[in-house]
């Protein structure tokens, strides 16, 4: 799947909307229920197949959240043949970020015992940002650039 070229795509954009068919999945409306000044976002959680779609108030897609390891509900979402790279370890991350001739932003924490460690490197038209749980790579969050 191409991951990638789905970012900015409109909630009720033709690709969107097979996705949404083809998932069965449904669309939940967040909005500022508590009056805090929050923008309204929609976000889609397809657990079968280890992804999270969410969407900006203008319901364009912003960021997208592809689970690696079944976690918390979710499957491993399908990552081969798709346009994101997979990749074992941070420093592989960065190696291939050097070579591409792109930025990146590295840290990590300890959470009730957990390590995280995380890279996110800034392409041309998007982040990815890789994030290893214990060692392994968790997570893979796709964000669009703001316009």
């Amino acid at each position: 799947m191409k991951y990638i070229e789905l970012l900015s795509k409109q909630l009720q954009s033709d690709a969107i909307i097979e996705l949404l068919e083809f998932w069965d999945a449904d669309v939940v409306y967040d909005f500022d229920r508590l009056r805090e000044g929050t923008a309204d976002s929609y976000t889609v959680s397809c657990h079968e197949h280890g992804i999270e779609l969410r969407f900006d108030s203008g319901q364009s897609l912003q960021t997208i959240f592809l689970h690696v390891t079944p976690r918390n509900g979710f499957s491993a979402a399908e990552l081969t043949n798709s346009d994101v790279e997979v990749f074992d370890s941070r420093s592989d991350v960065a190696a291939h970020a050097t070579t591409k001739g792109w930025q990146t932003l590295a840290g990590e924490a300890t959470f009730l015992g957990i390590e995280n460690k995380w890279i996110r490197m800034e392409c041309e038209v998007c982040s990815v940002h890789y994030q290893f749980r214990d060692g392994l790579l968790d997570m893979i969050t796709i964000m669009g650039t703001p316009p």
